[in-house]
C-alpha cells in the first residue's frame, strides 16, 4: 500500500489522496476503503494480541498456583511462589482493550467442577 501511495502521489497528494487515505467518496461516487480498513484491522489485531496475551498470563498464573497447592498437599513442602504479571498501570492508562469487547468469546468457556478437571477425582473414584 505504501508503494501504491508513493507511486500515485509522489509529492504527498492532492484531493485524490484524501479520498484514498480517508475512504471518502470521489466525484464519481466511488469509495475506496482499502487503507482505512487495513488501519482498523491492524488496530484490531493489536488489541487481540494484547488481550489474549494478558489472558494467557492470567490463566498460566492460576494454573501455577493450583500446581503449587497440589505440590504442597502432596509433599508437604512450602508453597512455591508463582509470579504474576501486573497490568494495573496499563489498564489505568487505558492501554488494554476492554474485556467487554471479548464477552462473547469469554462466555464460550466455562470452568469444570473440581471433580471433572484433569487430575481430579472422577465419579467419586479413588
Amino acid at each position: 500500500m505504501i508503494q501504491t501511495f508513493q507511486a500515485k502521489f509522489p509529492e504527498g497528494g492532492n484531493g485524490k489522496f484524501a479520498e484514498l487515505y480517508f475512504g471518502i467518496p470521489s466525484q464519481d461516487g466511488h469509495v475506496n476503503t482499502e487503507y482505512p480498513d487495513v488501519m482498523r484491522a491492524i488496530s484490531t489485531y493489536s488489541d487481540d494480541t494484547i488481550f489474549f496475551a494478558s489472558l494467557l498470563c492470567k490463566d498460566l498464573h492460576e494454573y501455577g498456583v493450583a500446581l503449587s497447592k497440589k505440590y504442597q498437599k502432596q509433599f508437604g513442602k512450602p508453597v512455591i511462589r508463582i509470579q504474576e504479571v501486573d497490568f494495573t498501570k496499563v489498564r489505568a492508562e487505558n492501554l488494554m482493550p476492554a474485556e467487554s469487547e471479548y464477552e462473547d468469546y469469554l462466555k464460550s468457556f466455562r470452568k469444570l467442577p473440581e471433580s471433572k478437571q484433569a487430575g481430579g477425582k472422577r465419579d467419586g473414584g479413588n
